[in-house]
């Protein structure tokens, strides 16, 4: 530092007695400061850089501090320090320094963020891939739990959905599996009886040393021909059920009355029902029930459903077949109900009434395949409608089937 020339003394015998300031700044032309020397905040010697500035140069500094340098009782000199401004004249850290201050911390918390974050979603993507993994093992029963809204959570939940689909598809198959299965059980039995009874008989009347008198001969010819008889039926009915199921037996479909069409079956049948000592009764019906059907087919409904009361009603009660109109306007039907008063399903059996081969408990059931029933309920199911069973309180029993009513006028399906 630079000091200004004093007058009675001697510079280099004051420095040898306190040493000396190196890199001082200097203080001007000005007199030596006052003794206590200058104050911080005080306006003391000009700073650097002169007293003047103009308007695009930065702010003056400030004073920061300012201290004596004294040697023995003698004021020798004085240490300054300034504080530079930024352009503004403001000490405030500029917006570029704050933020290179602030970007490591914004890089780590950026950092651990993002690596949690990661691992959630590695770990959600790590239970996609065990769901797939026990699905690919059968386990269809495995779902996501709480799959989220996110990407991964709506993958979760098309995963499970379609673990859903494959389930359900698969309850499908094992009970088509199981039904085919229980079919064939069905008609195993329903053929090894007949064909049993065919070949008993047909061996006693082969072996010679049996004597059999010509009333026996013909009596076994008899059982024999009941019996082919019986497993022709079988066939035809299960053929025709087979082919009405897979949907490759055709419907001739047209307007028919089917009051007309039922009343002439009933009439057909009255000679049978009296001969088995039951009353069929025709219960008053409309004058017309139009609708689009297999006239054919209908014919086969109203039979199968007068054959199946024949089989089951014990002699000495009655039957009645009625038709009567269900709705109006587009939803409008008419039911066909076969309804008698005698024991009734068993309480049991009304869930299996319309399976294959069902003859239920009754001890007055003769003869049938056992597909009557199915039949009626496969060609109804075509035509559109519904057929229903159950009981008649206080007893008996009602088999009723809704077809939809045809407009007069409206075009043939």
């Amino acid at each position: 530092m630079r000091r200004g020339a004093r007058p009675g003394g001697s510079f280099g015998a004051e420095r040898g007695a306190r040493g000396t300031f190196e890199g001082g700044m200097d203080r001007g032309e000005h007199g030596p400061p006052p003794p206590g020397g200058m104050r911080h905040g005080e306006h003391g010697p000009p700073p650097p850089g002169g007293m003047g500035r103009g308007p695009g140069d930065p702010a003056p500094p400030s004073l920061a501090i300012s201290q004596n340098v004294v040697v023995g009782s003698r004021v020798v000199g004085e240490v300054v320090a300034w504080q530079l401004r930024p352009p503004g004249g403001s000490a405030q850290v500029s917006p570029v320094t704050r933020f290179l201050l602030w970007l490591p911390f914004a890089l780590l918390l950026a950092s651990v963020a993002g690596l949690m974050m990661f691992r959630s979603v590695l770990g959600r993507l790590g239970g996609l891939e065990r769901l797939a993994r026990r699905v690919a093992e059968g386990d269809l029963d495995a779902r996501v739990p709480e799959p989220g809204a996110d990407e991964v959570g709506r993958l979760g939940r098309a995963l499970n959905r379609m673990t859903e689909n494959l389930a359900a598809a698969k309850r499908v198959v094992d009970q088509s599996v199981h039904e085919r299965r229980q079919l064939f059980a069905d008609i195993s039995h329903e053929l090894a009886t007949p064909l049993t009874s065919i070949r008993g008989y047909t061996e006693t009347l082969l072996d010679g040393s049996i004597s059999i008198s010509s009333e026996e001969r013909e009596r076994y010819l008899e059982h024999i021909h009941g019996a082919s008889q019986r497993m022709d039926l079988l066939i035809r009915d299960l053929l025709e059920l087979t082919r009405l199921e897979a949907g490759t037996s055709s419907l001739a479909s047209e307007r028919i009355d089917w009051v007309a069409l039922c009343r002439n079956t009933v009439e057909g049948f009255g000679g049978r029902f009296h001969g088995a000592g039951l009353q069929l009764c025709w219960t008053e019906p409309p004058r017309e029930a139009w609708i689009h059907a297999d006239g054919r087919r209908m014919e086969q409904v109203i039979d199968n459903l007068l054959v199946n009361a024949l089989r089951y009603v014990p002699r000495g009660h009655t039957v009645w077949v009625s038709i009567r109109p269900i709705g109006e306007g587009p939803t409008a039907s008419y039911r066909l109900a076969v309804a008698d008063d005698g024991p009734g399903f068993p309480v049991q059996d009304l869930p299996h009434v319309f399976d294959r081969f069902y003859r239920g408990g009754n001890p007055h059931s003769t003869g049938g395949s056992g597909l009557g029933l199915a039949i009626v309920q496969e060609i109804v199911r075509r035509h559109g409608g519904f057929v229903r069973a159950a009981n008649r309180p206080p007893n008996g029993a009602s088999i009723e089937v809704d077809l939809p009513a045809a407009d007069v006028r409206g075009p043939l399906d």
